[in-house]
């Protein structure tokens, strides 16, 4: 039984070690597309080109659970300004994103 674990644990740490390697060479990649002249700028209008069914693709594949949105108090009576409210209410928005590195290259990589 021993001698099974011990043949195991190289097997094991080949395969945490691979992927690590690919975590880095995807890391590497990644920052490799965030390095271009205003990175965020050139991905807004990626983005905002896709058309409507890649968006819904590329929501579903990094959003990783609901988009949480939390209560605002709003009192009807009370003229607040519009951008007032709106980042009221964003301010109680919760999400948790992944990074789904294939997908991003498919849909953004250009």
């Amino acid at each position: 039984m021993e001698i099974k674990s011990l043949d195991q644990k190289p097997k094991d740490t080949q395969k945490d070690l691979d992927e690590l390697q690919q975590r880095k060479a995807e890391e590497a990649e990644f920052a490799k597309l965030m390095s271009g002249a205003d990175p965020f700028k050139a991905l807004s209008y990626k983005i905002l080109n896709l058309p409507f069914a890649d968006k819904y693709r590329l929501l579903r594949g990094i959003l990783d659970g609901p988009i949480v949105v939390g209560h605002s108090a709003f009192n009807p009576h009370v003229q607040l300004d519009p951008e007032d409210e709106m980042m009221k209410i964003l301010e109680g928005i919760e999400m948790t994103i992944r990074h789904n590195h294939p997908l991003l290259l498919e849909l953004l990589d250009n």
